[in-house]
């Protein structure tokens, strides 16, 4: 497999401390990773759910507060 897509969010606000990983890859599958700053992250796998599920996931995390990391 190989990344087509990704993009790395966190989330500092109100003492928030928090990371999200979303990666589309080449058989439209998509992993995401989150979890606190410095800690080890914890990872699921959504077998074909393509660009649409992709560009939802990462606009939920917008809503939610998060920003794209730029680092």
């Amino acid at each position: 497999m190989v990344i087509v897509k990704e993009i790395e969010m966190v989330c500092v606000e109100d003492g928030h401390n928090k990371m999200w990983i979303c990666e589309l890859y080449d058989n439209n599958s998509v992993i995401t990773r989150w979890g606190k700053i410095g800690n080890e992250l914890s990872s699921k796998m959504f077998p074909h759910k393509g660009l649409t599920f992709f560009e939802k996931k990462v606009n939920e995390k917008r809503r939610k507060g998060y920003a794209e990391n730029f680092l």
